[in-house]
């Protein structure tokens, strides 16, 4: 039986019943959660594996720089070029046999980002915090929120995460920088940088595209995919209808299971409706809409027909000519 939650213009709460109960789709680590779960409380559950496939599309350029520029000229792409060319000849006038690798990237950066030295005072004062904690932190490390919190209280939040993202465009120009100096004759050697930059250096560029410019211009294309895992939990109806009262002290711990114990309470309102012998036509009628507060039950005919049928397996009602009622 699955369960769906959806909102009614009038913001009620409105629920619309299939088969079986459907807890969610997981991750294989997260699946196995849910199972240890609901086995603590006595509910056995299903479990159906699907496999869900991304492919994304990367477009790059590549060749002699030279030449790429004249190939696309009349395009978007000669301005991006423009800029490599541009980082290549920062590149020579800071680069010298056995420069070391932090001397060259603070060099490079002070020539291509002159606005880092507006962050110099931020700099300093994330140090001088950071210095004050018992054990040594990178500032190359991911922030936890106690000590962004610190900074923050020291120089104000605007500041911070202007340093952010100052700090992010930095690391992400020196990492393409060294990928593209690698390729074009220099050497890394005990944090030391050698070697002659190419006059005409040979670079792979990749850029944000869509599909019309990668046709118009002859941009080239790059296919990665990804393939995950995914598995979709089924909890057994009849355990949830027996279990109520476990159920409802795993919700109290871990409300996402909530589902569970409405589907539980949902058929003790279905009992309550059972008198003697009820004509099941009439019963299926008064459940399938049914209103209490501030809460709407919407059921379909086939669903109502599905919970009748897992009730009577569960020995909790019997049918017979059209006619339901109570096991004794």
């Amino acid at each position: 039986m699955t369960l769906q939650k959806h909102k009614t213009k009038k913001q009620k709460i409105v629920y619309i019943l299939c088969m079986r109960i459907y807890i969610g789709t997981f991750n294989e680590e997260d699946a196995d959660k849910v199972v240890k779960d609901l086995r603590s409380v006595g509910v056995k559950t299903e479990l159906r594996s699907s496999l869900d496939a991304e492919i994304q599309t990367h477009y790059f350029v590549e060749g002699e720089l030279k030449k790429l520029k004249n190939d696309y000229k009349n395009s978007f792409v000669v301005e991006i070029l423009d800029e490599i060319e541009e980082s290549f000849n920062t590149a020579r006038s800071v680069m010298y046999d056995g420069i070391q690798i932090p001397d060259f990237e603070e060099n490079i950066l002070n020539k291509v980002m002159p606005e880092r030295k507006n962050y110099d005072g931020v700099k300093n004062t994330i140090k001088n915090v950071l210095e004050k904690h018992p054990k040594p932190i990178s500032i190359n490390k991911k922030l936890d929120t106690k000590l962004l919190d610190e900074f923050i209280n020291e120089v104000g939040e605007e500041k911070i995460y202007g340093y952010i993202f100052q700090f992010s465009k930095e690391r992400n120009f020196i990492v393409n920088l060294h990928y593209l100096l690698k390729a074009n004759g220099v050497m890394y050697k005990k944090g030391k940088m050698y070697g002659k930059i190419k006059e005409n250096p040979y670079v792979k560029v990749y850029m944000e595209a869509t599909e019309d410019e990668a046709e118009k211009f002859n941009i080239q294309r790059e296919y990665e995919s990804f393939v995950d895992k995914n598995v979709d939990v089924y909890a057994n109806m009849i355990d949830v209808i027996y279990e109520t009262k476990r159920i409802s002290e795993l919700c109290k711990k871990k409300p996402e299971y909530t589902k569970l114990l409405f589907m539980a309470i949902l058929v003790e309102r279905i009992i309550g409706k059972v008198k003697g012998k009820v004509d099941l036509d009439q019963l299926i009628d008064e459940v399938m809409d049914i209103q209490e507060e501030d809460e709407e039950l919407h059921l379909t005919i086939d669903a109502v027909n599905e919970i009748l049928k897992t009730m009577e397996k569960a020995e909790i009602i019997k049918i017979k000519n059209k006619k339901i009622m109570l096991r004794k």
